[in-house]
């Protein structure tokens, strides 16, 4: 037998890996060792054509229910291979508008084409993410997590072991709280990516501590405000900051718990995953963040 080369090597392997539909009839010339001019331009363009196939749209609910100006349903469609190529030079330029290009080109109402998806909420927008990871990369992810003792434990996770927990029908929205001691109620809003990039402007102008970044946000996510049944109207978002700066400090602890605990964070996928580390002999249950595992990036 005669020994072979790597071009032939390279050639077999490409054979056995190839469906044989889009092989070209002739890859060699006269002496075995050279490929004909027109092996690969067959190759990729027999390629460009599988890859080319019907769209197919899944319908999904959003977690908001339709409390937020925009239905409840939405059809999203898998990656393409050229979604995943765009994403990949958009993300050295910036890592947000990619993320929101790839929710416009995979995601549609049926009838409101020019939906502006920056008016998502967050957590339907990670919902989205979620789900377009799914739908495009099926199947189980190997994932590691790190134990409180510092010890990488690996495990499988299945999209079906994350929960997801959806706004009642019954819910009042904006939601609204009231201050035990000023009596003032407060109605917020959900926050989304355009009140985001609102509050990114923002701080540039004011103090960057995480107090500040706290109540330009419940500012900006702010409905309105009411006091003995009469409406505040406000001329821009720092007069609502300097109100919640001259609040009793109960009263603004009771509304920053329920912006942090009911505009946004209760609801979306979550996931609690149960761990065993066989170095410590130690297990429990760990919260995890979903979106860490389930990317829509190659």
């Amino acid at each position: 037998m005669e020994p072979k080369n790597l071009q032939m090597i390279q050639r077999e392997k490409m054979q056995a890996s190839m469906p044989q539909e889009i092989l070209p009839t002739s890859n060699i010339n006269e002496q075995g060792n050279s490929l004909a001019q027109n092996h690969i331009i067959n190759i990729t363009k027999a390629l460009k054509e599988k890859q080319t196939k019907q769209v197919v749209w899944f319908d999904f609910e959003l977690p908001s229910n339709g409390k937020c100006g925009y239905p409840k349903e939405i059809k999203l469609r898998e990656l393409t291979t050229e979604d995943e190529k765009i994403l990949i030079k958009e993300m050295f330029s910036s890592k947000e508008n990619s993320i929101l290009n790839v929710i416009r080109k995979c995601s549609k109402f049926e009838n409101i084409p020019d939906f502006n998806f920056e008016n998502l909420t967050t957590f339907d927008q990670d919902f989205i993410l979620i789900e377009l990871s799914a739908i495009t990369f099926p199947g189980e992810k190997n994932i590691s997590i790190t134990d409180e003792a510092n010890h990488k434990i690996t495990m499988k996770l299945n999209k079906e072991e994350l929960s997801l927990t959806s706004v009642p029908n019954d819910s009042e929205y904006p939601f609204k709280v009231i201050t035990p001691i000023s009596n003032i109620t407060w109605y917020l809003n959900f926050m989304t990516l355009k009140k985001l990039k609102e509050i990114d402007k923002a701080i540039k102008s004011l103090s960057a501590d995480i107090l500040t970044r706290l109540l330009v946000s419940i500012s900006l996510s702010t409905e309105k405000v009411e006091i003995n049944g009469q409406n505040i109207t406000f001329d821009n978002f720092y007069e609502i900051v300097k109100l919640l700066d001259t609040l009793t400090p109960s009263d603004l602890k009771v509304i920053i718990d329920f912006y942090n605990e009911k505009t946004g964070a209760a609801y979306g996928y979550k996931l609690n995953k149960e761990y065993y580390c066989t170095e410590c002999g130690k297990g429990g249950v760990m919260e995890l963040e979903p979106l860490n595992f389930f990317r829509i990036t190659i």
